[in-house]
């Protein structure tokens, strides 16, 4: 048997059990609720399946972890029981651990551990909110039971400040492996949150500081890799903020944000594409090490062009079309709404700038760096197809919500439209004329968990010595 019917005949034997587990599951689900764990579910087997097709060589062991992960990932969306929903989030975190154990030979020990202690803490605070109530899916008991289950799903969110075991891990594994990490855990996180805790106000606070911390330590960032683990944690301090808003009443709350979601798993999972197709080409690692790659890979500068643009919400694109309906949907009566949804579309285009011209920029249009000889290494064309699916289902996505959208605009509408063309327009032209702030400076290998990784440790050993 050949590696390719192996993979292919276990990847249909998965599907097939889970399509007989699911069925189960979603059956004694609510309705209101049964329509957006579809839409999750089908969303995540599209983009394994893109990803199973990216890869072109690929480790028995790597087929089950991922399927692993793929399968702990729905049941957790479809869990009709906290405890049921805390055991699928456990055996995610278990392959997620496995998965970046085995991507680097064993090198990468240090943040192995660190991710391993991240969501053991996790899973104990998420196993202790849960305990208020096993067999109903909610979360009306008491109020420190709900405080726990609010802090576990914040850390799998990667809220700030418990953020930066996803740049630390997530970079630290295989090239294929980071593309399936970026996925799930966080996207799975983020829809416990909306179905837990939408409208706290709190969620409104640490989503934009977890956007901030997201944007400034992309602008130093000079890994590729990181780079892109930095715009996933921005983005989820965005998904976090947008489901910490209170809304207007008549408003489809969870089909906004959950299009939110699944739109940047689409964009955020291309984006990783083309990375690891411009790392698996040249061989960097460093945004200083590589430039002008846009006539030797014009498919994959294409491809990043439409993620990026779609990150950024520009007008037409289903991008756009989620920040439009968040933003033109929050009760603006409310101050702190009102103010916060402002810093919202601020941050939005930060990482727009940050990120995705900053990695467009130095890769394929700056002038290449010195000594630097790029060794066209012919693409699998499984890998084209895998980012072309994806970059026609943004402009279908595109192109479906704008015809929608644009039908029957108000004059407040429309001049939101033009104002967030102009703002992005601008944007480019700015960062073409101050390119050079946004130059990678730092390969970061330790920043803010240095406080619980080095000192905490130190003063726990201080006071172990002190005592002893």
């Amino acid at each position: 048997m050949t590696m390719g019917k192996y993979v292919i005949d276990l990847v249909m034997s998965f599907f097939g059990l889970f399509s007989i587990t699911l069925g189960d599951l979603l059956y004694k689900i609510e309705s209101s609720l049964y329509f957006y764990n579809t839409v999750l579910f089908f969303i995540f087997s599209l983009i394994i399946t893109l990803i199973f097709l990216y890869i072109s060589q690929i480790k028995k062991q790597e087929v089950i972890l991922y399927l692993l992960y793929y399968l702990s990932s729905v049941i957790a969306i479809s869990a009709e029981s906290l405890l049921k929903f805390v055991i699928s989030f456990e055996i995610m975190a278990l392959s997620a651990v496995m998965i970046i154990a085995t991507g680097s030979n064993g090198k990468n020990m240090h943040q192995v551990i660190h991710y391993s202690y991240i969501h053991f803490f996790a899973g104990v605070l998420l196993l202790v909110g849960a305990s208020g109530n096993v067999v109903e899916l909610s979360v009306d008991y008491n109020s420190y039971c709900k405080l726990f289950l609010l802090i576990g799903i914040l850390i799998n969110c990667a809220s700030f400040p418990m953020s930066s075991w996803v740049p630390d891990a997530y970079s630290s594994t295989a090239n294929n492996g980071i593309i399936v990490l970026s996925i799930f855990t966080t996207k799975v996180a983020a829809f416990a949150l909306l179905s837990f805790f939408q409208g706290e106000e709190i969620l409104l606070f640490l989503g934009i500081t977890t956007a901030i911390y997201g944007i400034v330590f992309s602008i130093l960032e000079n890994n590729i890799k990181r780079l892109l683990c930095y715009n996933l944690v921005g983005q989820m301090g965005l998904v976090i903020t947008a489901v910490g808003f209170s809304y207007s009443s008549g408003v489809s709350v969870r089909s906004i944000i959950v299009f939110q979601i699944v739109l940047s798993m689409i964009y955020q999972t291309l984006l990783f594409m083309v990375a690891m197709s411009v790392i698996n080409s040249t061989k960097k690692f460093n945004l200083n090490e590589i430039g002008g790659l846009l006539k030797k890979m014009p498919l994959e500068a294409i491809c990043s062009a439409i993620a990026i643009l779609n990150m950024g919400a520009f007008p037409g694109t289903a991008g756009f079309i989620s920040k439009f309906l968040i933003s033109h949907s929050i009760d603006i009566t409310d101050i702190t709404n009102a103010i916060v949804s402002k810093l919202f579309l601020v941050c939005s285009t930060l990482l727009f700038v940050s990120v995705g011209l900053k990695f467009f920029w130095f890769v394929f249009i700056s002038k290449p760096r010195d000594g630097f000889i790029f060794n066209q290494i012919k693409q699998n064309i499984n890998a084209r197809v895998s980012m072309v699916v994806l970059v026609l289902i943004c402009i279908l996505l595109g192109m479906y919500g704008s015809y929608h959208l644009f039908y029957d605009l108000s004059y407040e509408q429309l001049h939101s439209v033009i104002l967030q063309g102009g703002i992005i327009i601008g944007s480019i032209l700015l960062f073409i004329c101050f390119c050079s702030f946004f130059k990678g400076r730092i390969n970061f290998t330790m920043e803010l968990d240095w406080f619980y990784r080095i000192l905490l440790a130190r003063f726990m050993l201080f006071i172990g010595d002190f005592l002893l």
